[in-house]
């Protein structure tokens, strides 16, 4: 039997009055509790999402699970390497690099970076000491053949070879980078700091300068490049004082195109096409905002978005909700916002957007995952809601 749920306000598929309609088929999986992150691997066409069990070490479970992108169900799963004390590794950021056929974890509570086989599940390598106390927070891969780490604390963004596994620089910047996205087009990686209020811009393909422009964010937290208009988006968690929001940048001049609100805890964000999406964390949406108006099209309510991936001209999008249920959600648009653009490994998210030190306080995993369930969406008469019919 199909479970109906009904969600006052939710705005699947329905358009603000002022806005062209975009509409979105959904889909969703169950993941286990404490999912994290999401990448996308191209060369396989699977979806990578990480899971750990705890935020503080000994890890006693953590996983990187493979999906399947058009049926969500669950390939395959790896398990990182264990540590002496029969602990494991944890599994928190990810990225994927197609070129080696690796994924890149972050084992954040370890202060390491493991490699792992994408075809195998072999672990190949463990770099110890990239982050300071625990804290190190996105990876980008750049596939000339680097990978990039942003150490919180230590204010440095590690630039580690992607065949040799060894850290050829570390890149240092003013303030505590978050964030990670890379343009392989221009060779461009885009940062922004949690407590300066700066987009840094990294040139890789000029000794790896870099610059570094004010911003009117509070607790920025990720960022993306938009390769086809050569504009960044920044994701700003907000404050009591400051409202979240997301800022347009120009990385070429710094210049601040627009200030956009958003909800509360925006902590990740992408783009896909002409559609720029931002996850809310705290408020439990999905802001929408048309990359050519730069007006707020659509906020979908539901989950916590703690990390997004696109991919196959879908948007996906992990919850990190403490005592489950933690969804998988793909949102493919129809109507509007299809051309699916330039696509590319996204940011991650592996600490709770309260405090950088600690991710979103973990509960024990649950034994259900890669059941698919199709969400149908259509009005109730009369009292300004929408049905949301769950079958699976």
């Amino acid at each position: 039997m199909p479970v109906v749920l009904t969600a006052a306000l939710a705005l699947l598929g329905v358009a603000s009055p002022a806005s062209a309609a975009v509409e979105f088929e959904v889909k969703k999986t169950l993941l286990p509790e404490n999912s994290y992150q999401i990448d996308y691997s191209a060369r396989n066409d699977s979806l990578w999402v990480t899971i750990s069990n705890a935020h503080l070490p000994p890890i006693s479970e953590s996983e990187m699970l493979e999906l399947d992108p058009a049926t969500l169900e669950v390939k395959k799963s790896i398990k990182p390497r264990k540590l002496d004390d029969g602990s494991y590794e944890a599994a928190y950021g990810i990225a994927v690099d197609d070129v080696n056929n690796t994924l890149w974890v972050g084992a954040t509570r370890s202060d390491a970076v493991a490699v792992y086989d994408q075809a195998t599940g072999q672990h190949l390598a463990s770099i110890p000491d990239i982050g300071t106390w625990r804290e190190f927070r996105e990876l980008a891969v750049d596939p000339s053949g680097f990978v990039y780490v942003s150490n919180v604390y230590g204010h440095q963004i590690a630039k580690i070879d992607a065949k040799t596994y060894e850290i050829v620089k570390w890149i240092e910047v003013d303030g505590m980078p978050m964030g990670l996205d890379f343009d392989p087009g221009t060779g461009t990686l885009v940062s922004s700091t949690l407590d300066t209020h700066q987009l840094i811009v990294v040139d890789t393909k000029n000794g790896d300068a870099v610059r570094h422009y004010p911003i009117p964010t509070d607790r920025s937290s990720n960022v993306a490049y938009d390769a086809k208009r050569n504009l960044v988006y920044v994701a700003s968690q907000g404050s009591d004082a400051t409202p979240a929001n997301l800022v347009v940048v120009d990385p070429a001049t710094g210049r601040v195109i627009k200030d956009v609100p958003t909800a509360s805890g925006s902590l990740t964000v992408d783009i896909l096409g002409d559609l720029i999406y931002v996850g809310n964390f705290f408020a439990g949406s999905l802001s929408v905002i048309d990359a050519n108006t730069l007006e707020t099209v659509d906020t979908i309510a539901g989950g916590h978005p703690n990390h997004i991936a696109v991919a196959d001209g879908s948007v996906f999008v992990v919850d990190h909700v403490p005592g489950g249920p933690n969804y998988l959600t793909r949102y493919t648009p129809v109507g509007g916002g299809t051309d699916p653009g330039p696509t590319g490994p996204g940011p991650t998210d592996p600490t709770d957007p309260t405090d950088p030190t600690d991710p979103t306080d973990p509960v024990t995993p649950g034994s259900q995952k890669g059941i698919a369930v199709d969400v149908t969406v259509s009005p109730v008469a009369g009292d300004g809601q929408l049905s949301l019919t769950v079958a699976g």
